[in-house]
């Protein structure tokens, strides 16, 4: 999927996803120069393929009308919205605490309309998200309810909700048009997880929490889980239900984009995370 830099008209100004992230890992990559401990976080976004909360706010911004002028200050925005993410996601605590430094270098001094306190708001969200996960026992979930409970928790605690807002007050947005993004963000964050968890199924890396496939493969069979898990997820029609109610998410938050006068190419851009997730659109990996 192509899609264009905000402004631009010209084929030499085209941009995919796997640009938009190679964009954002530049200016993340000018904020870790010189600095030792960030060969920990360079070898974490060489497993990821994506950068769902600078996606989400650039192409939010772009979608909103942000001005062509301004998009290296939105990319900047957004790079140290995705490095707050990354503090969430990172095991190694010491780089990840780090994250929050890096992070407020690119966020400070922005010239855009940046709502600090709702940065701050996001930040203190995913610092409390890290101490419960690491503090609290994991409790197995084995049904297919007990999953998608799961699921949804998960999709909510990506706040991906604020990145996407943030991009469109960058751009000056009218507060009421706003409601249109936060319609999208709740079936986009769920098709998010969902495919993220289903991606993980079919590298052989089960997730430790359970997902929704297994759930649903585990439950259509007799058999215990054999070893071979992606064939298990196709065997038994998991994967095609999967897909179809990551499909029907996707539907529901185009529509949302579309009610909320959200055209091209930045509708594209903001869908395109999901497939980015699940290897399937622009993304790396």
């Amino acid at each position: 999927m192509t899609t264009y830099l905000a402004g631009s008209t010209s084929a030499d100004q085209q941009i995919d996803a796997a640009e938009l992230c190679t964009r954002v890992d530049e200016v993340l990559d000018s904020v870790l120069t010189g600095k030792a401990e960030a060969d920990v976080l360079r070898r974490f976004l060489a497993t990821e393929s994506d950068r769902p909360y600078a996606t989400l706010c650039y192409w939010s911004w772009h979608g909103m009308g942000g001005r062509p002028a301004n998009s290296a200050d939105v990319l900047r925005v957004a790079s140290g919205l995705e490095l707050l993410r990354i503090f969430a996601a990172l095991p190694e605590e010491p780089t990840a605490e780090l994250c929050l430094v890096w992070s407020e270098e690119l966020l400070r001094d922005c010239p855009l309309p940046l709502p600090i306190s709702q940065v701050h708001a996001l930040r203190s969200s995913l610092i409390a998200d890290r101490l419960r996960h690491t503090t609290e026992a994991q409790r197995p979930e084995h049904s297919l309810e007990a999953a998608l409970r799961g699921t949804r928790r998960r999709a909510t605690e990506l706040l991906l909700e604020q990145p996407i807002l943030l991009g469109g007050q960058l751009a000056g947005a009218d507060p009421a048009l706003l409601g249109g993004l936060l319609d999208f963000s709740v079936p986009i964050s769920e098709a998010y997880q969902l495919g993220r968890d289903l991606r993980a199924l079919l590298d052989d890396r089960p997730p430790a929490h359970a997902t929704v496939a297994l759930a649903l493969a585990t439950e259509r069979s007799a058999e215990p889980v054999p070893a071979d898990i992606p064939d298990f997820l196709r065997s038994t029609g998991a994967l095609r239900s999967v897909q179809f109610m990551m499909l029907r998410r996707i539907r529901h938050a185009r529509r949302a984009l579309i009610q909320a006068a959200i055209g091209e190419p930045a509708l594209s851009g903001l869908l395109n995370v999901v497939s980015v997730s699940t290897g399937k659109g622009g993304g790396r990996g």
